[in-house]
């Protein structure tokens, strides 16, 4: 992705104090409804509470990439000035960058008192909307197309999935325009356009969108060739899905999730649609900028994407992994890791996942549960030599050389 767009994606997180929204005042009785929250938190001095202490340590947890500990930790401060627009913005983009929709949505609600045309709380409700299957509640809170940011390509995924569960195919299409006009995003309008029309039940049109995106590439992302082959396997052309499976194993040979797909299609296995309707079609695309903008390690868009995808779609493996791969990167091993406990035993994904979550357990300092994980991995998959060798590699680093 060039600069130019990378620019045009960054979230504005603010960083600095509206002036006079605190008191100086050095600490404030512990309120009753801050006592829980503040039990494990770091500025509680037997029985106060320092606001702007928490105020402080809350943009350090920002700095360090922990948003959700940084929302809580604002809450703190809040408690003194619950009206104040600045906060309330802070806490809720954080909220949001995390997934916490939940709690999100009445900071998005007020956000969109103060400021009727806030971006932001739009995004929030329209998402918790649709996660509800509430499409004629989200449709009130689409905005028109933004010019810029990440709203710019995510609000025409929003028009184009909400026209899609009205039925409007025509409308759908014509909302992915802006893709269209822009090279190193189109690869996520012509999938979508694939999407829209494997839901119209265009089957054949889907497939010629498929085949165009598939010929952008020398060798195809993952997810592309998942779900071509997969519209391939349901629309009786298995042996080309066998074929696309098998030439991207070839310069892929240790991609677990393909090779379980071309084992299950060998064996004849029934193919059920990895995108199943609209709210998962949106997710998809979420999920897809979420992939393209994290190139660029623009974490908090990135991560708000992948937490998008995974509020609309949480079982969907492609989005846990993205969103655990995030997290690991910003070392927070242990919130992966309860990412990767969602992947269930029957999952085509499931070998891959514990492969990727043994090294989060090695990387959290968790060394004998990594241990144990392989060795029941070995045991259960004995033709595959992955996890032996991703075990010697643990052992090695921690100089258990005989083992």
């Amino acid at each position: 992705m060039n600069a130019g767009i990378v620019n045009k994606f960054k979230l504005v997180f603010a960083s600095c104090a509206c002036a006079g929204f605190l008191t100086t005042s050095a600490a404030a009785p512990l309120q009753a409804a801050a006592q829980d929250l503040t039990q494990s938190l770091p500025m509680r001095v037997g029985n106060y509470i320092s606001p702007f202490g928490h105020y402080l340590a809350a943009f350090h947890a920002e700095r360090q990439k922990n948003y959700s500990l940084a929302a809580d930790l604002l809450s703190v401060t809040r408690m003194r000035d619950d009206s104040n627009a600045f906060l309330q913005d802070n806490q809720h983009q954080w909220l949001v960058t995390e997934g916490r929709y939940v709690d999100a949505a009445s900071l998005a609600e007020n956000l969109l008192k103060m400021s009727p045309d806030s971006i932001f709380g739009q995004r929030t409700l329209f998402v918790d909307a649709v996660s509800r299957d509430d499409w004629k509640a989200a449709k009130t809170f689409l905005p028109p197309f933004p010019e810029q940011g990440l709203d710019a390509y995510l609000v025409p995924l929003q028009t184009a999935w909400t026209a899609a569960q009205e039925g409007d195919h025509k409308a759908a299409l014509e909302a992915l325009q802006r893709f269209r006009e822009e090279p190193s995003l189109e690869p996520i309008g012509i999938i979508t356009e694939a999407l829209l029309h494997e839901q119209a039940g265009n089957n054949q049109q889907a497939i010629d969108f498929y085949d165009k995106a598939l010929n952008l590439y020398e060798v195809p992302p993952e997810r592309l060739v998942a779900l071509a082959g997969n519209l391939f396997e349901r629309t009786d052309q298995t042996q080309r899905a066998q074929d696309l499976y098998s030439s991207f194993l070839v310069q892929s040979p240790r991609n677990h999730h393909i090779q379980a797909r071309l084992e299950a299609a060998l064996q004849g296995k029934t193919a059920t649609p990895l995108i199943s309707g609209p709210r998962a079609g949106l997710a998809e695309g979420a999920y897809a900028l979420a992939r393209v903008i994290y190139r660029d390690k623009l974490d908090p868009v990135a991560l708000t994407l992948a937490n998008i995808a995974l509020h609309l779609s949480p079982s969907e493996p492609a989005y846990v992994l993205l969103a655990g791969r995030m997290l690991s990167d910003q070392k927070r091993y242990n919130d992966a890791l309860v990412l990767y406990e969602s992947i269930s035993a029957d999952s085509l994904a499931y070998y891959s996942t514990q492969l990727i979550k043994s090294n989060n357990l090695s990387d959290a300092g968790r060394f004998e549960e990594a241990i144990t994980l392989l060795k029941d991995l070995a045991k259960k998959q004995p033709e595959r030599a992955d996890a032996l060798v991703q075990l010697g590699n643990i052992l090695r680093r921690n100089e258990r050389n005989e083992e």
